[in-house]
């Protein structure tokens, strides 16, 4: 799949009205293969100094986070604490976030993907 990114810088003038405290914007258009939605639009915050590359790989992280996020909720139990204690609270999200790096951290271990491949000569 072909991406190409087109970068703009948007100034964004301060809430009081005064130009001169104005501060300088990413915005990323992202144009894509797809047919249902060509474009993808993000606007950032971060500093002018980093590299088109950096930004986006920034911006694209969002989306990891936001599926160990669901990952955590679905299927280790983010949501299913029913104690009354912060420090019960604390303690079991600790654990469900460790347990969650841990999964992300040997998930290619365990992936279908590396699963080595059977020579049916040697079988």
């Amino acid at each position: 799949m072909k991406v190409k990114i087109a970068t703009f810088e948007v100034r964004c003038p301060s809430p009081d009205g005064d130009s001169s405290d104005s501060h300088s914007l990413w915005l990323l258009v992202e144009k894509t293969d797809k047919e249902t939605r060509p474009y993808k639009y993000y606007l950032s915050s971060l500093p002018q100094a980093l590299s088109v590359k950096q930004v986006l790989n920034i911006v694209k992280m969002r989306w990891r986070i936001e599926m160990d996020y669901r990952d955590m909720k679905q299927h280790l139990g983010t949501d299913a604490y029913e104690g009354r204690m912060w420090d019960g609270l604390h303690n079991h999200l600790l654990v469900v976030m460790l347990l969650q790096v841990f999964i992300a951290l040997h998930r290619g271990r365990f992936s279908p993907r590396s699963a080595p491949k059977m020579d049916l000569a040697s079988v």
